[in-house]
């Protein structure tokens, strides 16, 4: 169990030492995926009523794909709230 919950990025400090995330860069990647997915499927819907109007979807998309990725990434991987998103949570706190 503690070798899934490593992999998973979850593990105690030790544990966790020794083992990459394997499996939460996996689920990132395909999270990723998805959300591209969907900013595309949307921007093309919008391309299709609005056209010339689905660069404004899809920046902001790429942008918060990208905050959202790298905060995942410093929260699973190292373990601190160093990222873009944790600097904005904290300005807002």
């Amino acid at each position: 169990m503690t070798r899934l919950l490593a992999s998973l990025g979850l593990a105690s400090t030790p544990e966790q030492g020794s083992r990459a995330p394997v499996l939460a860069l996996l689920l990132l990647l395909v999270g990723a995926y998805y959300a591209s997915t969907l900013v595309q499927g949307s921007a093309a819907l919008i391309e299709r009523f609005l056209p010339g109007w689905s660069v404004y979807l899809r920046i902001p998309g790429m942008v918060c794909s990208l905050l959202v990725g790298h905060g995942l990434i410093r929260a699973v991987v190292y373990r601190d709230d160093h990222s873009w998103g944790g600097w904005l949570r904290r300005q807002i706190l």
